[in-house]
């Protein structure tokens, strides 16, 4: 899994991308990623065939890319944490039959009173 602990701290999105003409050189282009307080997050100059319009808009979507990531771990830690105690359940109670109700509670648990 990705440690998204470096990323503590980074500059916060939702990023941007601001073109324009460079000015040192017409056949170049000058790009920023600019932050929503209006910040350059960084800056990109080159020839026109550097760098394509995708990987402009990758750079710019790190920080929803970065939330995604975080909100998925917390799902499968969830999930771990749910079969973690399903398995001590059906160890436990083994030669017990475990009913809706011991499903419910266990569920309600990890995920509160709306799924079940």
């Amino acid at each position: 899994m990705i440690d998204t602990d470096k990323y503590e701290g980074h500059t916060e999105g939702p990023w941007r991308i601001v073109e324009g003409d460079s000015i040192y050189d017409e056949n170049e282009y000058w790009l920023a990623i600019r932050s929503a307080k209006g910040f350059d997050v960084t800056e990109l100059s080159g020839t026109t065939s550097d760098i394509g319009k995708s990987d402009w808009n990758l750079i710019a979507d790190a920080p929803l890319l970065l939330a995604e990531v975080k909100r998925l771990h917390e799902e499968l830690n969830a999930k771990i944490a749910l079969i973690t105690d399903v398995d001590e359940m059906i160890n436990e109670s083994w030669n017990f039959c475990i009913t809706q109700d011991d499903w419910n509670e266990l569920v309600n648990k990890h995920y509160g009173d709306d799924e079940e």
